[in-house]
C-alpha cells in the first residue's frame, strides 16, 4: 500500500513553478481569495517528493494542505475479507440535506441555532433539483454533503443477482414535487455493524460518546487506519453500514459522527466482474481478535 499526496500550495510563484516543471511533475493552478494556489499530486514513496519537500522547507511555502490518499494493490483488496468502501466521486447535490439529517447526543446549539452533537443519521429521503444523469460505467456515486452510496437500475439489478445479501434501496425524490428520480437509487444496508466492534490502529483516537456511551474513533493524522473484529459480523452478510461512529480530526467540537460502509470479499468481486469499481475507493480491513 502506498499514498497519493495531494499537495496545495499558497502562494504560487514562478520558482516554484519552474522546479516543479524541472522536476516534470504536472499541476493545476486554482484562484483563491488571496491569489493562486498549485495543487499537484505525488507518491509517497517517489524520489521527487523528497524534493518537494525541501523546496517546502528552503523557500517557507505554506501548506494550506497535503491529503493522503491510501493506495492499495488488487491483491492486497482480493485477500481482504472486509472492506471499506467509500464514494470519491459526487453526483447527488440535495436541497434538504439539512432537513433530512438528525442530529443525536446534542451537546450544544450553534448562534444560527442549528444542534451539534456526536452522531448524524439521515430520517429522510433526499431532494435533488437538477436533472441527474449517469455517465457510462458509473454505478456509484456520492454526495459531497451527506455521503451515502447511489445506484441505478442495472447496478440494482445486477446486485440482486448475484444474491448480494444485507441490501435495501430508497429513493431519492425530486425537489419540491416529492417524486422519486427515475433510474437513482440511495443502497441502504439493512444491517449494522455492533458498537465495539471497529479499533484504532494507526492516526485514531478511541472516544466515547459522554451523552450515549457509543464507542468512537477519532481521526487524528492523515494516514489513519483501523480494524475490525470480524467475529461481530455475520459471514452470511454482505453489505453492512457502520454506526455514526467517525468523528473528523477537524472538527474542533467533535461533533457529526459519520457512517461508514462495509463488504464482503464476495461482494468486491460481483462489482469488479460487472465493472462497477468506478468512481469507487476500496480500503481492506485488518482482523483483529
Amino acid at each position: 500500500m502506498n499514498y497519493l499526496i495531494r499537495y496545495s500550495i499558497y502562494p504560487s510563484d514562478k520558482k516554484i513553478e519552474e522546479h516543479l516543471d524541472n522536476l516534470k511533475i504536472k499541476y493545476n493552478k486554482s484562484i483563491g481569495t488571496k491569489g493562486e494556489f498549485i495543487i499537484f499530486y505525488i507518491y509517497d514513496i517517489d524520489e521527487k517528493n523528497t524534493e518537494i519537500q525541501k523546496l517546502l522547507s528552503r523557500e517557507n511555502k505554506r501548506l494550506v494542505n497535503n491529503i493522503y490518499y491510501p493506495k492499495y494493490t488488487e491483491e492486497e483488496i482480493s485477500k481482504s475479507t472486509w472492506i471499506d468502501i467509500r464514494c470519491v466521486t459526487s453526483k447527488i447535490d440535495p436541497t434538504n440535506d439539512g432537513d433530512a439529517e438528525e442530529v443525536t447526543c446534542v451537546f450544544d446549539r450553534s448562534r444560527t441555532g442549528i444542534d451539534i452533537g456526536h452522531h448524524r443519521l439521515q430520517a429522510r429521503p433526499l431532494e435533488i433539483r437538477r436533472t441527474f444523469k449517469w455517465g457510462n460505467s458509473q454505478f456509484f456515486s456520492g454526495s459531497i454533503t451527506t455521503g451515502g452510496l447511489f445506484c441505478d437500475d442495472r447496478a440494482v439489478s445486477l446486485m440482486e443477482h448475484a444474491g448480494l445479501r444485507g441490501l435495501q434501496y430508497g429513493p431519492v425524490l425530486k425537489w419540491q414535487t416529492g417524486t422519486p428520480i427515475p433510474n437513482l437509487h440511495q443502497v441502504l444496508p439493512d444491517h449494522v455493524i455492533p458498537n465495539g466492534a471497529f479499533v484504532p490502529i494507526r492516526d485514531m483516537e478511541p472516544y466515547t460518546c459522554e451523552l450515549c456511551g457509543m464507542q468512537m474513533l477519532r481521526i487524528s493524522g492523515q494516514k489513519f487506519l483501523y480494524g475490525i473484529r470480524s467475529t461481530l459480523l455475520d459471514p452470511e452478510i454482505d453489505f453492512y453500514k457502520t454506526l455514526p461512529l467517525f468523528l473528523d480530526y477537524s472538527a474542533k467540537r467533535y461533533s457529526g459522527g459519520r457512517e461508514h460502509y462495509i463488504i464482503s470479499q464476495r461482494t468486491y468481486q460481483v462489482l469488479k466482474k460487472n465493472k462497477m469499481c468506478r468512481g469507487m475507493e476500496f480500503t481492506p480491513l485488518t482482523l483483529v481478535p
